[in-house]
């Protein structure tokens, strides 16, 4: 799957690398202005458009619910970036030797509650 779904956590509270020293909050605001943060969300061309990434008592958002999701957050420039930048990448096959590297035993998020 292309993206991460922490790039939500990053957009609404701010994503502080689980280091609880570090203040989430001012950490938003930086975050919110890279442009490779939009990127980095979960590309609805590739994840399942059925499947809830995140799920809150009142509303659930999948890869279909950037526009809902960034002006519930108040910040709907997010969803601008994001229309801007999700489609950078080229998924041509790059006509190089290709080698798949994964991990064991490390925890992932992959959804929000």
């Amino acid at each position: 799957m292309y993206g991460a779904a922490s790039s939500y956590e990053m957009y609404a509270s701010g994503y502080n690398f689980n280091v609880p020293i570090l203040p989430s909050e001012p950490l938003k605001y930086a975050q919110r202005s890279y442009t490779s943060s939009a990127w980095m969300l979960p590309n609805p061309d590739f994840w399942d458009k059925k499947d809830f990434i995140i799920q809150t008592p009142d509303r659930n958002y999948s890869v279909l619910d950037y526009k809902q999701f960034f002006d519930d957050i108040k910040y709907p420039l997010g969803y601008k970036v994001f229309d801007m930048t999700h489609r950078i990448l080229s998924f041509e096959p790059p006509e190089v030797n290709l080698y798949c590297i994964y991990g064991r035993g490390v925890e992932t998020d992959s959804r929000f509650m």
